[in-house]
């Protein structure tokens, strides 16, 4: 695991709270760690080419029973 970075610990303290959670200290140093390899398979994932296709999860009420 990479090392916590201080920006990293800076945006998971600053999403902590703002959702109004405090863990223990080892937790959120953990959650730190945990975030740069989280961004990057999430930037992987959003930056993989489906063509000029919605997601499965677009949900168009119109299309219902049409």
């Amino acid at each position: 695991m990479p090392p916590v970075t201080a920006e990293n610990l800076a945006i998971v303290q600053a999403m902590l709270t703002a959702s109004g959670l405090q863990p223990p200290a080892e937790e959120v140093e953990r959650l730190a760690e945990l975030y740069g390899p989280i961004r990057r398979q999430l930037a992987m994932i959003h930056a993989a080419d489906v063509g000029d296709v919605d997601p499965s999860n677009v949900f168009r009420a119109g299309e219902i029973g049409a």
